[in-house]
């Protein structure tokens, strides 16, 4: 055998094991997709986006933050983090994005919809990796390695955040009402 078919076998080698290491990577480590649903009235005046990706952690975090206002006058839809690109970032009070690093990354439509939010201070981010270390920066959110223990605390700290963001807009309604009477 020739030292040019050596190296092509090689190289074919090395590529048939890379695409069989990335399909195992992705059936074992890859991200469940989430049907998009909504709670609650699209018409009411105080409205939640939340995007994820569906895993055992992701999916606690979600059930318990809607749980949090599910009694609440607010519009709640969720979605899959694919279909960030297709939302108005104006139509929405508070926006929660539940996203894991593959490979080293953030998926792309995170990063793509956050560039695009010009006030941050409304962004929830909650990003998952196996150090529990990986965050987007310039965003202030929460960093883990999905620990279930953890669930409760980070539930607490996104609804705290999500009530801030709706009371600080209830305050600013009610001063321009204010202002407009006087």
């Amino acid at each position: 055998m020739s030292t040019k078919r050596k190296i092509l076998n090689g190289v074919l080698a090395g590529l048939a094991l890379f695409f069989i290491f990335t399909v195992w990577y992705t059936q074992r480590y890859g991200m469940d997709k989430v049907a998009p649903f909504e709670i609650n009235d699209v018409s009411l005046d105080n409205r939640i986006l939340i995007a994820t990706q569906g895993s055992d952690y992701k999916n606690k975090i979600v059930a318990d933050v809607i749980s949090s206002f599910y009694y609440d006058s607010i519009y709640i839809k969720i979605i899959d983090v694919m279909g960030l690109g297709k939302e108005t970032i104006s139509d929405w009070d508070a926006m929660v994005i539940l996203h894991t690093w593959e490979i080293g990354v953030p998926p792309q439509p995170v990063t793509d919809f956050v560039a695009k939010v010009e006030d941050r201070a409304k962004l929830i981010v909650v990003s998952t990796s196996g150090s529990g270390e990986e965050y987007l920066a310039g965003i202030d959110g929460i960093s883990s390695a999905s620990l279930m223990y953890e669930i409760p605390d980070q539930v607490q700290l996104i609804v705290d955040r999500i009530y801030g963001l709706i009371t600080t807009k209830r305050t600013k309604e009610i001063s321009s009402i204010l202002k407009l009477e006087n």
